[in-house]
Parts: C-alpha cells; sequence; structure tokens
C-alpha cells in the first residue's frame, strides 16, 4: 500500500491501473470525488509498462533504422547503419520505470489513493485488498486481458514470449515463429524484420487481421512479404513445438499440409482474455469467460458497478478503453445517460506503413444488408506521390443517402486520414460535405477527397 489510507469509504473505486483505470480515476477526481485505485502488478498497467508504450517505443526505433536504410534514395549518405537492440531495450526499461514513477506522481496530485494488491469483491460494495477491506458507492471494473495460451503439444516444456513478455527479450534472435491473428502480432513481426530477424507469422484464420476487408488483407501481406521478407501462413495451426538445444521446431498445419520450421524464438499473440478473478458472483455482475456483460452505458448488471476496457473484450485498443472509461465515470455520476458507438472509434495498427479503419466495413455491409456505395483509390492518385512514392490504398463506404459510414486505409499517414474520416463520420457528413474540408497541397490527406470525388453523384 503506498502510504497510509486514512478513508476507507470512496465514492469510486476503480480496479486497475491502465489506460481504461488510469483514465477513469482521473476524469472522477476532476470532478471532486474521492477516488481509490487498486492495482496487483505495475502501477499503469500493460499499456504502461509493457504493451502500448514500449511497443510504441521499440516500433519507432525500428522505423528510424528502416529511415536511415534509404537514406541514400535521397542522397543521403551513411557510412555506417546499425542499432544496438540490448541498448533500445534497456531504453524501454528506463522509459516504462520514468512513466509508472510519473503515474504515481500524478494520482498523489490529483488526491487519488492508490491501493495495491489484487482486490476480490465480498458484496457488491466492498471489496477486500490484502485483508484490508474498502466500500466505494460506485465501482469501475479496469482490470485488462492476458494472452491466452494456445493449446500445442510440448508448448509447456518450451520458453515463449507473448507481447506482455517481449520486452523481457534482452538479445535479438535470429528467427522468430508468431502464432498471430491478432493486431499485436502483426505489429511485432514488423519489429523484429525490420531489425533483420527472420519471421514466421502464422494464423488460423484467412486473414492475418480478420476485421479487415480483402484488399487490405492482400495488399497488407503482399507488403510484408515483399519489403520485409516475412513468411505468412493463413489458414495455419501449429500443431507441435520441440527442442534441440536452443533452436525450437514447430510443427504446423497449413491448408491441411503438415510442414516444419526451426527458429529460435516463439511468441504466441492469437487472443487475449479478460482478467475476471475477482469475486464478480459476490458483487453480482454478470460475466462469462469471454468478458464482463454490459449494457450501452457500460453499466453491469450491479447498476453499481461499471466496466471498461480489455475485461469486456469488445476491441482491445487503448483508443476505445479511453472513451469507454469517460463514458462509464459519466454514466456513474451524471444523470444524463452516455452511450458508446464503436463504429465511431478508429481502429490502428501502427507499422510499415500503417493499416487502419473505422465505422463500417463493407463486408459487415454486407452482412448486415446495407445499401451501400464505396470508392478506392490508390495513393499513387495523389500528388504527393511525385516526393516521395509509397504505395497505399483507400476505401470510403457511404450509405444510400450519401452519407459517409466507413473506411480503410493502407499506407503513410493512414493514422492522420482515418482520424479525419472519424471525425467525417461522427459528424453525418454527406461526401460533398466532407469535401468542403480543405487538404493540405502535397499532403498524402489529399487521397481523400481524390476517394470522394469517385462518389460524387
Amino acid at each position: 500500500m503506498v502510504g497510509l489510507v486514512k478513508q476507507q469509504h470512496f465514492d469510486l473505486i476503480v480496479i486497475g491501473s491502465g489506460a481504461a483505470g488510469t483514465q477513469a480515476a482521473l476524469i472522477a477526481a476532476g470532478l471532486g470525488k474521492r477516488v481509490a485505485v487498486i492495482e496487483d502488478r505495475k502501477l499503469g498497467g500493460d499499456s504502461l509498462t509493457c504493451s502500448d508504450l514500449p511497443r510504441n517505443y521499440v516500433l519507432e526505433a525500428a522505423r528510424v533504422y528502416r529511415t536511415s536504410q534509404h537514406a541514400s534514395d535521397y542522397g543521403i549518405h551513411n557510412a555506417i547503419t546499425s542499432f544496438n537492440f540490448p541498448k533500445i531495450m534497456n531504453n524501454v526499461k528506463n522509459l516504462v520505470a520514468r512513466a509508472a514513477a510519473s503515474t504515481r506522481d500524478f494520482y498523489r496530485d490529483k488526491g487519488i489513493t492508490v491501493i495495491e494488491g489484487c482486490a476480490y469483491f465480498l458484496n457488491p460494495t466492498r471489496v477486500s485488498v490484502g485483508g484490508a477491506h474498502y466500500r466505494a458507492d460506485k465501482f469501475i471494473i479496469a482490470t485488462g486481458s492476458t494472452w491466452q495460451t494456445v493449446m500445442i503439444a510440448g508448448l509447456s516444456n518450451i520458453h515463449f514470449y507473448t507481447p506482455q513478455t517481449i520486452c523481457q527479450m534482452e538479445h535479438l534472435p535470429k528467427s522468430v515463429f508468431i502464432v498471430g491473428g491478432h493486431a499485436s502480432a502483426v505489429i511485432l513481426a514488423q519489429i523484429f524484420a525490420s531489425f533483420g530477424v527472420q519471421v514466421y507469422l502464422t494464423c488460423k484464420h484467412s486473414r492475418i487481421l480478420p476485421e479487415y476487408d480483402q484488399e487490405f488483407n492482400i495488399a497488407l501481406e503482399k507488403t510484408l512479404s515483399k519489403n520485409l521478407g516475412i513468411i505468412i501462413s493463413t489458414n495455419s495451426q501449429a500443431l507441435e513445438i520441440s527442442q534441440n538445444y536452443l533452436i525450437k521446431k514447430i510443427l504446423f498445419s497449413h491448408a491441411g499440409v503438415e510442414r516444419s520450421v526451426e527458429v529460435d524464438e516463439i511468441v504466441l499473440a492469437e487472443k487475449l482474455i479478460p482478467n475476471l478473478d475477482l469475486g464478480l458472483s459476490n458483487a453480482a455482475v454478470k460475466h462469462e469467460a469471454d468478458g464482463i456483460y454490459t449494457n450501452y452505458q457500460l453499466q453491469t448488471s450491479n447498476k453499481n458497478i461499471y466496466a471498461a476496457g480489455d475485461v469486456l473484450n469488445m476491441s482491445n485498443s487503448a483508443s476505445s478503453a479511453l472513451i469507454e472509461a469517460e463514458v462509464a465515470v459519466l454514466n456513474a455520476f451524471g444523470h444524463k445517460r452516455h452511450t458508446i458507438n464503436y463504429h465511431n472509434i478508429p481502429h490502428i495498427v501502427s507499422g510499415f506503413p500503417t493499416i487502419a479503419k473505422v465505422g463500417l466495413t463493407e463486408d459487415v455491409c454486407q452482412q448486415r444488408q446495407i445499401k451501400y456505395r464505396r470508392a478506392i483509390s490508390n495513393f499513387s492518385e495523389a500528388p504527393r506521390q511525385l516526393i516521395t512514392p509509397y504505395f497505399g490504398i483507400l476505401k470510403i463506404i457511404v450509405n444510400k443517402d450519401q452519407r459517409i459510414i466507413g473506411a480503410q486505409v493502407f499506407g503513410p499517414d493512414a493514422e492522420s486520414i482515418i482520424h479525419q474520416l472519424s471525425a467525417a463520420i461522427t459528424a453525418k457528413l454527406t461526401v460533398r460535405q466532407a469535401l468542403s474540408m480543405p487538404q493540405d497541397f502535397l499532403s498524402w490527406q489529399e487521397i481523400i477527397n481524390v476517394t470522394l470525388n469517385k462518389l460524387v453523384k
């Protein structure tokens, strides 16, 4: 426990200090509420300590390294282009330590009480932490998730990594086998490959990112294979793992045919499962193994308990978690009911280049029998291509009223492009209204207007 907890009763207790938990605590404290945060691991949660923050730091290091390798394309020559992987990982550890200390100070400055230990509900209004009991008028559960261990013969005898433990890697392997099907697997594959590691990426689905339309998966797979040398196997299942000295051998099936490969390391990044060992039944909170049930206001079956973040098993993104946390707090303490619309929240998979989406995909429109029109543009149609030629595609989907309802993009500045289109979807803009928004000349954002013009009736 940090300091002496003088107040045993709080207006709000937040269980978990990750992206959702921290956001919820800060908003509630800003409303003048007495807030406590319970954390059984490192303060800041996975997002800060072993997920978003450290992964994006290493991704940026890989991006800088890749950029330096292509500096000669612009007439800039480096005598030596190299990297120091142990130093990169040491920088990550220092970054995480500083961020955790800053979070602790931030909590203290905001008057938020930090309670360290595992929370367990004794009844709907009381939790136990290390033998001490704490009461609250409202609770927000934001305990996050853990990577599921895939059932593979021989795995229990083999050391392997997950996206939550990858920061423990001190030396760069020569080869790695990633069991994927999740955005984190795609990001890690690109990081490893950028540093010269031979990467094998497999997933049980027909697409490495099932939530994206087919043409974007094809573009992504071709780019990862051509530019980074990643060997991709979809419709694949790892069957058995064995080890001979330091080499790990993986037997897997690909489209019904058994194959094998030998690598230095294995990463499991297929599915996240919510952390639910909290005595939820004692709190009358309905749940299943795949997550806590809530309504559109993120209220659980107990009217005084809300949930946010990965524990819902809805999107597994920090962006969604932040919005969920805000909705949960406002509904817990406000009179006006707030709802969350996941279709308006961008989904971004950073990489070389980035792939992103917002709103409805074409697959979903077809499944729901929604009448729609679409337009697709190649980044070669944007004037910026004259300066820095990159491959990329943008798809925009509109409904029968010409309102934008979905978009997907693969290419440079995908984050900026998708956020613009997210704003357009949220504002329910028509094609002509969206075209009235000016785009900076020679920016990649001009591809938006190139695509919208194809949809003008």
